[in-house]
């Protein structure tokens, strides 16, 4: 579970994402990424996050579980705003586990509930009903109640919908 409590994690996190990205990605594509997220436009956070993966990820560090490869990515890069919002992963709310809750400090902040979707090509899947699958999940287990409970009345629910290396953001609004 990653919640990101105090600043020696944010500079450790830093430090990895620094080390690991600094040829691949510069850190003014990461900032334009987040503030898009913060800002509510999820077209340009999908496009920033897009380039990312081509940029970063071979089709080989996939493996068996490429869910939990995007869930790592897209966490590790949401530490960046771990001064604004506190960033959740794998935690309870409502009736079942979200994959990451962006809790703004500013509860007048847009909140988000993300769900990772692998596009399943053995059963026919397609990134648009993967996608409808997420959101079914989203609201079927009711992962808002957190944001909810600590008073945020603005999020997003994000479907994050992959199939290999093309990834795919799409979402809807609460309530």
């Amino acid at each position: 579970m990653l919640s990101i409590p105090n600043e020696e994690v944010k500079t450790t996190y830093t430090a990895i994402i620094d080390n690991y990205f600094a040829e691949k990605i510069n850190r003014k594509k990461l900032e334009i990424m987040l503030k898009a997220l913060i800002d509510g436009d999820i077209l340009l956070f999908e496009k920033m996050l897009k380039m990312i993966v081509l940029a970063v990820f071979s089709y080989h560090d996939f493996g068996d579980e490429p869910e939990k490869v995007y869930h790592a990515l897209v966490a590790g890069l949401l530490v960046w705003i771990s001064d604004t919002h506190e960033i959740k992963s794998n935690r309870e709310s409502g009736y079942g586990r979200y994959d990451i809750s962006i809790i703004p400090n500013d509860p007048r902040q847009t909140g988000y509930v993300i769900e990772f979707k692998t596009v399943n090509t053995d059963d026919n899947e397609t990134i648009e009903s993967a996608a409808k699958a997420a959101f079914k999940q989203i609201a079927e287990k009711k992962y808002e109640t957190e944001l909810v409970g600590r008073g945020v009345k603005n999020y997003k629910k994000l479907a994050i919908v992959f199939k290999g290396k093309d990834v795919t953001v799409k979402e809807s609004d609460s309530g």
